[in-house]
Parts: C-alpha cells; structure tokens; sequence
C-alpha cells in the first residue's frame, strides 16, 4: 500500500477516535448550568474588573445566585444592575454608592520638574526604584501611567505628568487603586457631584512642592 495512503489513513483514524473520546468525556464531565446565575450574569455589564471582590462576572452571578453574596456589588453596573440582579433573585438592591478613583496629586510639570533624566522602563513602579522616581517630588505621581494600563474603561490619562480622572467614563471599578501605585496617590473615593472636575477631596499627597 502507498505510504502517503496509510499515514493519511492513520491520521484520520486517530482524529476521529479522539473526536468520540471528546464526545463522550464532554457527556460523562457535563455540568449542568445554574440558569439563575446565567441569568444575573446577563445582567451584568461584563467588564470582568473584580469590583465585586470575586474573580469576574460569572464568579459573582454564581455567589449571588447561590446567597453568598449581595446583589449591589457591582460598581460598574451601579443601581440599574443591582435592581436588576435583585429583582432576578426577589432580594431587595439595597443602596448603591456610585464611586470613582480619586488621584490625590498637583504634582505636573506647573508645580514640579524632573530631578534626572529617566531613560528606562516606562513603569511607575520601575522608576520609583531609582531614588524615589524621577520627579523632585518624591511623594506626588511618577507619570508613567502604570493605572492607566490597568483601566479597563480607558477612564484614566497622564497629561502634564500627572494621571488625570475622566469621571464621564470612570465606574470605579477599584483597577487602578489595586495596582498599588507606588505613593498611593490614586485612590477611591465617593463620586463628585460635577463630575468633569477633580474632586474636592483629591488634596495634595506631599507635603512641599514648588
């Protein structure tokens, strides 16, 4: 027989034994679905931030849905999905407190100036190695936008060397203050009533800066 013929042969052969194998360890493995948790994870907005404190979205569904877990915890879907979550599940939403990051910093290039030039990773994390970061204020934000890479929303910018809030966008989803920012300048606090201007609340973080 040719022996192009056979390899042909056995290759289809062993795809099609291990296609039944799939098959039946897909049957003998099946895990039926909660349709209730299915159905409050419809109602989430999906953004997957862990918010809520679980892993994502369908995490969450499944604690609420199994009572382990309060139907408003969803900071990116605010009130509208809570109402929603608890009205699948006949619980009461309860009250929601919308929040935003909060970066607690005046520390741009109009108040500050760089010590050094920094010529290596573009990481707030990895400058803030070398003495402190490169700005002469060495408690204020180092401008590298590590929270801006974590912002799921694109809610966050640097302009003028400080991280900047858009709070049109933000839904406080707790990303960029678990990234754990170097001098803690970023933070979470309650939404502001205007909500295209910095907070009240976001004060300084150093205690000089020229």
């Amino acid at each position: 027989m040719n022996p192009i013929l056979i390899c042909v042969l056995v290759l289809t052969g062993t795809g099609l034994l291990a296609s039944v194998i799939l098959v039946i360890a897909s049957k003998i493995m099946y895990v039926p679905s909660d349709e209730t948790a299915d159905e409050i994870a419809s109602a989430l907005p999906g953004a997957n931030c862990g918010a809520c404190g679980y892993a994502g979205c369908s995490d969450y569904a499944a604690a609420v849905a199994s009572k382990k877990a309060a139907p408003n915890l969803c900071v990116p879907g605010g009130a509208d999905a809570a109402k929603k979550v608890a009205a699948i599940i006949g619980e009461d939403a309860g009250d929601v407190t919308p929040m935003v990051a909060v970066v607690a910093c005046h520390g741009n290039y109009d108040n500050t100036r760089d010590k050094y030039n920094y010529a290596g990773i573009q990481s707030c994390a990895a400058s803030n190695m070398l003495h402190a970061g490169r700005s002469e204020c060495s408690y204020g934000c180092i401008g590298f936008g590590d929270c801006v890479s974590v912002c799921k929303f694109n809610a966050i910018s640097v302009e003028n060397g400080v991280a900047i809030i858009d709070y049109s966008i933000c839904k406080g989803c707790g990303s960029a203050p678990r990234m754990r920012c170097p001098w803690a300048v970023g933070g979470a606090g309650t939404r502001p009533p205007d909500r295209t201007r910095r907070p009240a609340r976001a004060r300084p973080a150093w205690g000089r800066c020229r």
